[in-house]
């Protein structure tokens, strides 16, 4: 007769919930996270496949008119930065984006109007040439704009780089059996 020394129940159990309440929680929020940020790489999100974000119609520039950096919600790395996890426990995983430094999250990923009334900082305006309606080039000299109130009206194209993916789903269902396996071995 082979004998066989099995592992106590109570240890087993008490391993399983210990990966169910901690380690797989904490796994599904590091891989959310990680596909997530990846739509900044990417330059657009994935849910069944990837969907490119439409590109700006005025291409940033330095202050001697090169063309800067060519992709797109990536000037500082603040908002692919601002993704985290924000609570990872058995009741759920939740991932988030934005913060005080960096309001503009929402909007970037839904799109949508901004209308709201600013402040524009005194600043002075260079020299030019503008034409009278008559057709004729006038010089206007640099002078001075006081700060002054300003109604901002934006619209601002949905780049989404957080929601529901099919790729993130199956990405997870994989991580959690890779997690589970071991306590399901035969």
């Amino acid at each position: 007769m082979s004998k066989k020394k099995f592992t106590p129940m109570k240890q087993w159990t008490d391993n399983l919930a210990r990966t169910l309440s901690t380690t797989l929680p904490e796994r599904l929020g590091a891989t959310a996270e990680a596909f997530y940020r990846r739509s900044f790489r990417n330059q657009g999100f994935t849910d069944q496949q990837l969907v490119k974000w439409r590109k700006l119609s005025r291409p940033r520039t330095n202050s001697k008119g090169k063309a800067l950096n060519k992709s797109i919600l990536k000037g500082t790395g603040n908002l692919a930065l601002s993704i985290r996890v924000e609570r990872a426990d058995f009741r759920g995983v939740l991932i988030a984006a934005g913060n005080r430094h960096v309001p503009y999250a929402q909007i970037h990923n839904e799109g949508g109007w901004i209308r709201r009334q600013v402040t524009r900082r005194a600043h002075l305006v260079g020299e030019s040439v503008r034409r009278t309606k008559r057709g004729k080039k006038v010089a206007v000299r640099a002078h001075m704009v006081r700060r002054h109130q300003a109604q901002m009206n934006l619209y601002m194209r949905k780049r989404q780089f957080m929601g529901p993916s099919a790729t993130l789903h199956r990405d997870l269902l994989g991580v959690t059996a890779k997690t589970m396996q071991p306590y399901f071995k035969r």
